[in-house]
């Protein structure tokens, strides 16, 4: 746990909020990585599948 005054609390979550804005703002980038993310567990899943045949 990190404890901060209020003054680095408030820095702190400006730099976050600037940090998520810049990651949601590129659309194209994130459903490349929500999807990749589906597939690696989809093909993990059908791994599992395979083991216990």
């Amino acid at each position: 746990m990190i404890y901060l005054n209020d003054r680095s609390r408030t820095a702190l979550k400006a730099d976050l909020a600037t940090f998520y804005d810049g990651i949601l703002a590129n659309r194209t980038a994130l459903q490349r990585v929500l999807k990749l993310q589906a597939r690696t567990q989809q093909m993990k899943q059908q791994k599992l599948q395979q083991q216990g045949q």
